[in-house]
């Protein structure tokens, strides 16, 4: 399962909990601005973790990084 970085703090480490108790691989997918410290509280529970190229919700966006 993978989760967006939206939720509240607590919540999230109470699904991503939640998601480990039954023995399921759990993974995380950040904005492209959400700076990679956002993730220190959540490694331990993390199997994967997905850094997005775009912003969620806007067609048409260039890839971040590309240039032209």
């Amino acid at each position: 399962m993978r989760l967006r970085y939206m939720l509240k703090l607590k919540m999230f480490l109470e699904t991503l909990e939640k998601i480990k108790s039954h023995k399921k691989q759990a993974g995380l997918s950040l904005r492209p601005k959400t700076p990679i410290e956002a993730l220190d509280p959540y490694l331990p529970l993390l199997d994967l973790v997905l850094v997005m190229t775009v912003e969620p919700g806007f067609g048409g966006q260039k890839v971040y990084g590309q240039s032209g």
